[in-house]
């Protein structure tokens, strides 16, 4: 990172979920926002980086949980005989 920014390359530091998190500028900012999930827990995400005065971000719908739209996925490229042809195939 010391080489890049010395040669003119924006460069910064790669952070793992946790550290993200305690990093100070993302606490400073207050980006860190809790979403509730679907047990009614809520899990913490990173908002926008970015505040706007007159059209403050706010984040309101979780992401999904894995798998939860594959069904609709599949449903908007196949039918639900190749779907269920595919599933078949795979077990």
């Amino acid at each position: 990172m010391t080489e890049l920014n010395a040669a003119g390359v924006p460069s910064g530091p790669i952070y793992s979920i946790d550290q993200m998190f305690k990093y100070a500028q993302v606490q400073y900012l207050g980006i860190a926002q809790d979403v509730p999930n679907t047990e009614g827990r809520d899990i913490r995400l990173l908002g926008q980086p970015v505040t706007l005065s007159r059209t403050p971000s706010k984040m309101v719908a979780r992401p999904p949980e894995f798998s939860e739209q594959t069904d609709e996925v599949l449903a908007s490229w196949f039918t639900a005989d190749e779907i269920g042809a595919k599933q078949n195939k795979v077990m």
